[in-house]
């Protein structure tokens, strides 16, 4: 590259902050222009402009392939959005979706008139996201896509964090623009970020607590595991199974000494660690919010009994799975969980689909299956070069959809459930796909800006990991 090359990119830089700067306060006088006249199409869809506008100089990203990709995100999940609201209603749109909203709207104006609402919701969590639409609803009246347009802005956001997630890994940028990209298109990810379920909501704070989760583990940094312990305490308090990849968090702050990258059975840490996650566990369990999907005694999960009626509750209606499949000890629970792990994630099969309507679960279930074979390929990378990693990832993996697996027997219920998980099954399998031919289909390498994507991202931990990834 030449020195000219450098100064054009640095006055283009320049003179985007002015178009950015410009394109906000347009956006925001036109925006709320719009709405105090009515025309709320209009007004959303700049004020939408400017959050995404915003949020690329928040995150002040450096990438300029993510920036694309970032901007493809955001155009595919607010057209959807207006799709769905102004032409056709897409999957999943309706039934639960306005259920949230008719709640959220009879919550606003309980607020509104101090009067006390008329509804009954069928558990916490549901109410949480109900109260989210309803805060929404006080500030700005009842205006629908509203709603969908906060999850449009935090579908977003869960791209970006897949990328810094595998960056927290320790791969290259080139493994974490292929993640991002899996992730920006990916189809139940766009379809849950623009209706009004509590869906994306859930992935973004578990996507979240996650990364932070990681950067503690690189770092050693005590505020990055309290933030990953507040974001996973979020997310659980929308959908209480995701509590138990807390569990994953006090195995590691209680058994493994970050800064000296060992484990130890017995150390201040671990009697420090035991007495803290002892009390986060008393505290969980009195507090029914966090519990809205595990059953009020734990122990009951290793009950045939429980789990029998539980699999039964769940294997109903036209595609339901492994319909009397039911455990009657301990080992048939042990025994069955690979076996429903495999279903919760690639039903429905060929021979389930009875109707036109259950392809697309299909062609869903196709592309976990597609992920699944390179995480694998994923995991081995990291067992090579990032142990640590590779044992987190692994036991929130399999914890966490072994709790699916046991909630659900229906695919129409687990494909809603399973996109949850996905952004962390595309981070891990974007390792191995980095080093397939799926790579080069997906992000092609320019020969001028090939030394830029093998650089490695500052902060990453360890700079010749996967460097066989590109070779």
């Amino acid at each position: 590259m030449n020195l000219s090359y450098y100064e054009d990119l640095k006055n283009s830089q320049k003179n985007n902050k002015l178009i950015i700067l410009l394109g906000i306060v347009a956006g925001i006088f036109i925006g709320l222009g719009s709405i105090t006249r009515g025309t709320d199409l209009f007004g959303l869809f700049f004020i939408g402009i400017c959050c995404f506008i915003f949020m690329t100089i928040l995150f002040k990203v450096n990438d300029p392939v993510l920036k694309n990709i970032l901007i493809i995100a955001f155009a595919l999940r607010i057209g959807l959005a207006l799709f769905n609201a102004f032409i056709s209603k897409l999957p999943d749109s309706t039934a639960d979706a306005m259920g949230y909203e008719l709640t959220g709207w009879e919550i606003a104006t309980a607020w509104n008139t101090g009067l006390e609402a008329n509804f009954t919701a069928p558990s916490f969590a549901p109410l949480v996201y109900s109260k989210i639409i309803g805060v929404i609803y006080f500030i700005s009246g009842r205006v629908p896509i509203l709603t969908q347009l906060v999850n449009v802005v935090l579908g977003v956001f869960i791209v970006y964090y897949v990328y810094k997630i595998i960056i927290e890994l320790g791969a290259t940028k080139r493994s974490a623009q292929i993640g991002s990209v899996i992730t920006a298109l990916f189809p139940t990810l766009c379809l849950y970020s623009t209706i009004t379920l509590r869906e994306t909501f859930i992935s973004f704070f578990t996507i979240v607590s996650v990364f932070y989760f990681f950067k503690w583990l690189n770092t050693g940094t005590v505020s990055k595991l309290v933030l990953a312990a507040a974001f996973l305490l979020l997310s659980s308090a929308l959908f209480g199974a995701m509590i138990v990849i807390g569990v994953v968090y006090a195995i590691f702050f209680i058994f493994y000494e970050v800064k000296a990258k060992r484990w130890r059975l017995i150390s201040k840490q671990s009697v420090l660690g035991i007495f803290i996650v002892t009390l986060v566990i008393m505290i969980i369990i009195f507090n029914p919010f966090l519990m809205d999907k595990l059953p009020g005694d734990l122990r009951l999960v290793f009950s045939p009994g429980y789990m029998s009626y539980k699999v039964n509750l769940a294997a109903k209606g036209g595609s339901a799975y492994l319909v009397g499949f039911t455990p009657n000890s301990i080992l048939d629970i042990i025994l069955q969980s690979p076996v429903r792990m495999v279903c919760f994630l690639l039903a429905p099969f060929p021979w389930m689909i009875s109707s036109p309507g259950q392809i697309l679960g299909l062609i869903d279930a196709f592309l976990y299956l597609v992920l699944i074979f390179y995480s694998i390929k994923g995991l081995k990378y990291l067992k090579k070069y990032n142990n640590p990693a590779f044992w987190a990832v692994i036991l929130m993996l399999l914890i966490i959809i072994g709790t699916f697996a046991w909630g659900v027997s229906n695919f129409g219920t687990a494909i809603r459930h399973r996109q949850k998980i996905v952004p962390l099954i595309i981070a891990v399998s974007s390792l191995g796909i980095s080093r397939s031919w799926l790579a080069k289909w997906m992000l092609p390498r320019f020969k001028a800006k090939q030394g830029e994507n093998d650089t490695k991202v500052k902060g990453a931990i360890n700079p010749v990991i996967f460097s066989r990834l590109l070779k």
